[in-house]
């Protein structure tokens, strides 16, 4: 078949191939046996839907990796459906009748009631319980990519907090003879929340960097590394492009 879509992998493409030639066999079994056009009718529907499943499962799979989004599968599962059933008309109909009144050959769109009847079968039935299986996903994915913005947000807001709180701290600590003046001057100052009373004194008696420690106080808060707030800030930068 030479109409996938550009993003459907090979190793799926190659599954609905695969499907295709089972389906075929079968339907070249049964149609034999069939005497009448509706039983052929339905033979043609089933081989459709069979393959139709197969390309499903795939779109669905790139749902889930939210390469496509829900709409995206939707759109994308109804064109092939539409240029698979031309495709299984014209090649295994017995003759023309069936494709003259399935398809419309002038714009190449099915007849509702052929369309109605392939989306009553059990196989679109299945389509639409992994659809929404997908979209349920993408929700949640949605959720969590927001919380974790979230927490970008936290850690890269503290960090800037921290910075500034040193800055002026390093810059002031000369003036102040004791830790408890110190705290005075700067009662609300978070520091004095994550720093333990040795580090508090430490900030009068040491040297520091106001950002580079700023920053391992953040990891340390948080339980992650220094290279994660640096990606924290990227992350924040690249959302508001």
């Amino acid at each position: 078949m030479d109409f996938f879509p550009e993003e459907f992998p090979a190793q799926a493409q190659a599954q609905v191939e695969a499907a295709k030639i089972h389906a075929y066999r079968k339907l070249d079994e049964e149609i034999k046996k069939a005497s009448w056009r509706s039983e052929q009718e339905t033979l043609i529907r089933d081989c459709i839907m069979q393959i139709f499943f197969t390309f499903a499962e795939g779109a669905c799979v790139l749902g889930s990796k939210n390469i496509w989004t829900v709409a995206q599968i939707q759109a994308k599962a109804n064109e092939f459906l539409r240029r698979l059933t031309i495709t299984v008309c014209h090649e295994k109909s017995p003759d023309r009748s069936i494709a003259n009144n399935w398809i419309n050959h002038m714009n190449g769109s099915l007849s509702q009631e052929v369309e109605r009847q392939l989306k009553g079968s059990a196989q679109w039935k299945q389509f639409e319980d992994l659809l929404l299986t997908v979209a349920d996903e993408q929700m949640k994915s949605g959720r969590e990519r927001g919380h974790d913005y979230e927490i970008s947000q936290q850690r890269v807001a503290l960090e800037d907090t921290l910075r500034s709180e040193l800055g002026t701290i390093k810059s002031k600590a000369e003036r102040y003879s004791t830790l408890e003046k110190l705290k005075n001057q700067f009662p609300d100052y978070q520091l004095w929340k994550i720093l333990s009373m040795r580090e508090q004194q430490e900030l009068l008696d040491e040297e520091f960097k106001p950002t580079a420690f700023a920053r391992s106080l953040v990891a340390r808060t948080f339980g992650v590394v220094s290279e994660t707030i640096k990606k924290d800030r990227q992350k924040l930068r690249n959302r508001n492009k």
